[in-house]
Order: structure tokens, then sequence, then C-alpha cells
């Protein structure tokens, strides 16, 4: 996909939902184009395919059996939900000042004392004397009742969502997509250009699927919780997912008069585009926290400019963890491996790196995985992983141990290469495809870009070639900035 492409589509998504601005279409995801990353785009390639021009994109036939399938697949869904009740958040007392919306990827990290993604914010917020609720969004198999007592002796409270709610409201629930596809394919079949035409006639089979459903799910929950703990602000984790709105919305459905926050807490890349493109009052955050001033400053450039932008900070500023002393092995050729949290991402940065191991033998390449992602998981899938020769480790160690070993780190989109740059290790960028998915990019810097492995033994055998490491750290020290919680407190105190 071009540039020019991926901004007609950034268009023409923007344009189905602004088409009619239902609760249910901006549950659809593929309305919501997150970033110029190539699994992002996959599903929009065929828009643009001139095979796919040539033929209608979802003929009748198709467009029945994708129908079909649908409701099969929701027929059996239905019956599993039958095995769950709704248990909706019983009215209590004791208010919650604030509610953190964030994410439980990986049950390893039931009953830890920091979130994942908010790190100790939530624990500081209750240590300075303001009641907080953790709302967990679950993407492990287990169910939510189960992992939340894992934290019962914590004193920031957990809540891990239910993966499906009572038989009649997800009845509810998938009736209103049914009404939605119809909707969309009504109104394509008024519209004169042919992408919006193809993008509506595409939602109306995405309005359809479980991710729809589960975003709309999520809110729901939401909905309840606010009823129940009437808090004064939520605060969800601000990636530009269609699900995120969803809680806003519903968040203000049942208080109208709360403050609905969006935390960036990962990287903004240079052509992320539904984080920062506004929906209207109902669906867009009251204010922006950002990780880190480089974030803020893309923000303050964005339409969302006028909204109240502040930086909270990051626990991934490794501000209190010493990498650059005698812990690290100067003399050690070592190579961290940190793809994203993406099948296919892992797959191409590791076979690029078994590539590199065959050939630069003197270094030793450590792989690490993404929470959400395992190494059982991948070995059960993919050949690579069976005969991996003695310089290559797959650890499970922590990152900070990992970065402690390495010279050098390899990459596509991960951001964790802003904690290895910080922590004094050299990035190496795996240059694939047309869009640069470098977060490093505000550093306008190629000089640690490889396409191939003769450019990857060329980089780690002269350091001469590599970029200033005083330069690109101090640049990354903008990325994630040291948490400031009277930033936060400040906007709690009102």
């Amino acid at each position: 996909m071009t540039d020019e492409q991926y901004h007609k589509i950034c268009a023409a998504c923007d344009q189905a939902l602004n088409s009619n601005m239902t609760l249910v279409r901006v549950a659809v995801p593929m309305l919501h184009v997150i970033r110029e990353h190539p699994v992002f785009l996959e599903k929009y390639e065929k828009f643009f395919n001139p095979k796919e021009s040539q033929k209608n994109l979802l003929a009748p036939y198709s467009r029945a059996n994708l129908s079909l399938k649908r409701v099969v697949t929701f027929i059996g869904s239905y019956l599993l939900y039958a095995k769950f009740l709704s248990r909706p958040c019983k009215n209590r007392e004791e208010r919650r000042k604030i509610i953190f919306v964030s994410h439980l990827v990986n049950d390893n990290h039931c009953g830890r004392v920091e979130d994942f993604y908010f790190g100790n914010i939530p624990n500081e917020i209750h240590e300075s004397g303001m009641s907080a609720i953790i709302v967990l969004v679950n993407h492990t198999r287990k169910d939510g009742l189960a992992l939340a007592k894992t934290w019962d002796n914590s004193k920031v409270e957990r809540v891990v969502l239910d993966r499906a709610l009572g038989l009649f409201d997800e009845l509810k629930l998938y009736l209103k997509c049914r009404y939605e596809a119809f909707i969309l394919v009504r109104q394509s079949k008024k519209v004169e250009d042919h992408l919006l035409r193809k993008v509506m006639l595409e939602a109306s089979v995405d309005v359809l699927s479980a991710e729809t459903r589960k975003n709309l799910r999520i809110g729901r929950q939401i909905y309840h919780l606010v009823r129940a703990y009437q808090p004064d602000m939520l605060m969800s984790t601000f990636e530009g997912h269609a699900w995120e709105r969803v809680v806003f919305a519903e968040a203000r459905s049942c208080k109208p008069e709360i403050i609905c926050s969006g935390y960036q807490h990962s990287a903004i890349f240079k052509l992320q585009y539904a984080v920062r493109r506004p929906l209207g009052s109902r669906f867009d955050p009251d204010s922006i926290f950002t990780s880190g001033y480089i974030s803020l400053g893309l923000f303050q450039k964005s339409p969302f400019g006028k909204l109240p932008i502040h930086v909270l900070g990051s626990s991934k500023s490794m501000e209190n963890i010493e990498l650059n002393g005698d812990g690290r092995d100067d003399t050690k050729l070592s190579c961290l491996v940190i793809p994203e949290g993406l099948e296919s991402e892992c797959t191409l940065l590791f076979d690029f790196a078994l590539k590199c191991a065959l050939r630069c033998t003197d270094v030793t390449f450590i792989w690490r995985t993404h929470p959400i992602m395992s190494f059982e998981f991948l070995r059960g899938k993919y050949k690579l992983f069976d005969a991996l020769p003695e310089n290559v480790t797959l650890s499970c160690d922590h990152l900070e141990a990992d970065l402690k070993k390495s010279r050098w780190a390899l990459y596509r989109g991960s951001t964790t290469i802003v904690q290895a740059v910080l922590a004094g290790v050299y990035p190496i960028y795996f240059n694939t495809s047309l869009f640069e998915i470098d977060p490093l990019f505000f550093m306008n810097d190629k000089s640690y870009f490889v396409s191939s492995v003769d450019e990857f033994n060329k980089l780690v055998m002269n350091m001469e070639l590599v970029c200033n490491e005083a330069e690109i750290k101090h640049a990354a020290s903008h990325f994630y900035t040291p948490v400031d919680i009277e930033v936060l407190k400040k906007q709690l105190v009102y």
C-alpha cells in the first residue's frame, strides 16, 4: 500500500463512520485505521487490488456465505455463553475517585502489585488518599472472577471483565449488530465513491464479527462499573482502538459529568491515525495524558491539540534502573531480538535473526517475546524453532537482565527498543516494507537500518557505523519520562 492509498483508506473509513455515528458502528474495528503497520493494513489491501476492482468485492453469494458463517459462529458462541451468567457489579456504598481501564494480556501478571500498562500510578493515587480501581480487559482464556481473586489482598481493587454477558444481553448485542449491517448495506447503495462503497460493504460484514461484539461487551460492563462506583474520572489506555471510544461513550451515558481521559502509554508512530482523529464529544477523550514529550508534541499538532494534554510519564522511563555500570559485559557480543506481540512479526524477525546467527557465529542472539505471545505457542506452529544453533537462546528472564547482556537490539515495531536505547544498547532496525514502522522515527537517522544478513554483519562488525549513542539516548529520554503523579492528582482535585 502506498502513502496515498493509506490516506485514502483513512478518509473512507472516517466517512463511513460519520454517515451514521452510532455506538455499534463506532465499535467496528476496521473503521479505525490504527497505523501504518503491514499487519494492520493487511485487511485494507484488497480495496486497491486491480483484480478485486474488476468484480464486486463482496458479491451476493460471497456476502451470503460470510453472513451465514457469522450466524453459525454466533449460535455456537451463544451455546457457550449458556455456561455464563451476567454478573453486573453490585452497588456499593464506597465510591472510587478514578477507574483505570487496563489489560490482562498474560495470566502470569495476576497478583502483581504494579499494572502492566499503568505501572505504579494507581498505587500512588491510592497512597495519596484518592480511591482507585483497575478494570482489566481479559485477553486470556480464563474466567475473570477467578483471575481477580489473585488480587484479593491488593490495596487497589481489580475487576477482570467477563468474556460474556448474560444470554439475553448477548442476544441484544447480536441483533443490534445485524441491524447496523442492514443500515450499512442500504447506505452503500447510495454512495457513488467506489472506495467508500467497498469500505461500507466490508464494514457490514465486520460489524457481525466477534471482535465488534467484544468491543460492545467491554463498553456495557464499563457502564455498570461506572454506575456502581460513581467515579469522577475514567482513564483508559489510548491507542486508537474502537473499544476505547465505546468505553468513553458508555461511561458518559451512565454519568454525563464524568471526565474521560486517554493514557497514551506506548508509542505514537509517524503515520498513526485513529488515536489522533476526533469523532465528536461523545466518543472523544476530555483530556489526554502522555508517556513523554515526544508524544505530547505529536498530539499538540493533531486535531486534538485544543484538548488539555499532560505529560504523565511512564514506568518504562527506567530512571531507577542502573544498566550501564558493573552489570554490563561490553566484551561480549550479544544481540537482543525483540519483536512485537504479533505472530507474523515474531516469525519475520526470528527468521531473520536465525539467518544472522548462522552467519555471525561470534554473536549470541537472545530472543524475547511480548507477554501476549509465548515460545510454546510459536514452537507448535513453526519449524524454525526445531534446531536452533548454539548462539541462539530463548529468554524467559526479565527485560533488565537481558539488556545488561546485550550490545545490540534487533527490532521492527517494538517500543521496547526505547528502553533498550536508554540502557545503552545500540538499535538495529530490520527494514522490509514500504512503510517504516520504527518507533525511533523521530531520530531521522537510518544508519542503523538493515535489510539483509550482509548489512547486519557489516554493522555489528564495524562499530564506527552505528549511530551516536549519546545523541540517541538523549532523544529517547523524551520518549518515556519519569512518572509525575502530581500531574494526575491536580486533575482529580477540583
